[in-house]
């Protein structure tokens, strides 16, 4: 009896291990790059990026691929990934309609050298590693490098919106005036913002503000946190899971006259 078990483990051990090699064999990778144009057209991919400056410290790339399912193909995946060596650090995935997909994502620009395209191939119905008929895989970094790519820039470009919201108030008892502009900016994702930070004959400050939710006026809050005569200011930036605000913060530094984010060195003026 002993025996039979120990036969039927090894049978099961190497049908899993033949099974897994098929697949491997059955499921090759094809990497495509930006300067074989001839390759992508044959894949049935289209890729298009747009720059976006909202915050020149930090662009982002909007990535628009298309992939259609060529011929002797029945159905697709596409997934895009970020991993670094922490392992992975984000991932989306979309799957065909009538055999094309189409999929629509930003990447940071210090996310970039780490995140990459695939395009999953099946024949038949859609079960992996079974009917998996080979794969695409793209570096977006490689591609955003390529201007043959870019399909152009947003943001930096943009004429600034009149400030939708102006908040005035003396920065200490008897001081000069302290004037704060909020301004929205153009943006794929989230909520942009130029927040325009002047002190009467003092400061003259920009600050590039990303946020969860839309900023207003009663989410900017203006009080003394470090009780040395003057207001900071607090920008609700979302809620915590208790359901209570939480704060990106900007401290008052008397020594420089100017503004500064609570845990960062001193923001330059422009």
């Amino acid at each position: 009896m002993k025996c039979v078990a120990m036969k039927t483990l090894c049978i099961t051990v190497c049908c899993l291990l033949s099974f897994a090699h098929c697949a491997r064999a059955g499921n090759p990778t094809w990497m495509l790059h930006p300067d074989e144009p001839g390759k992508l057209k044959q894949a049935g991919i289209h890729i298009a990026y747009r720059l976006v400056v909202n915050d020149v410290e930090h662009p982002e790339y909007a990535f628009t691929i298309t992939a259609k399912a060529p011929e002797g193909v029945d159905a697709l995946d596409a997934m895009m990934s970020i991993n670094n060596s922490k392992g992975l650090v984000a991932m989306q995935g979309w799957s065909d309609s009538g055999g094309k997909c189409v999929s629509d994502f930003t990447v940071g620009k210090q996310a970039l050298k780490d995140a990459g395209f695939m395009v999953q191939l099946y024949r038949g119905k859609r079960t992996y590693p079974f009917s998996a008929s080979g794969r695409y895989v793209l570096s977006l970094a490689e591609f955003a490098s390529d201007q043959r790519y870019c399909s152009g820039k947003i943001g930096i470009t943009t004429p600034a919106k009149k400030s939708d919201l102006r908040i005035v108030a003396p920065i200490q008892r008897d001081g000069p005036w302290l004037t704060i502009e909020v301004t929205p900016k153009s943006a794929l994702s989230n909520h942009h913002y130029d927040f325009h930070i002047t002190v009467e004959g003092r400061a003259n400050q920009h600050f590039q503000i990303r946020n969860s939710q839309p900023i207003t006026r009663s989410d900017i809050r203006l009080a003394d946190l470090n009780s040395d005569g003057f207001l900071d200011i607090m920008i609700v930036g979302g809620v915590d899971h208790r359901g209570q605000d939480w704060y990106k913060t900007l401290i008052y530094d008397e020594g420089q006259r100017r503004y500064r984010w609570i845990n960062d060195e001193l923001n330059s003026i422009d």
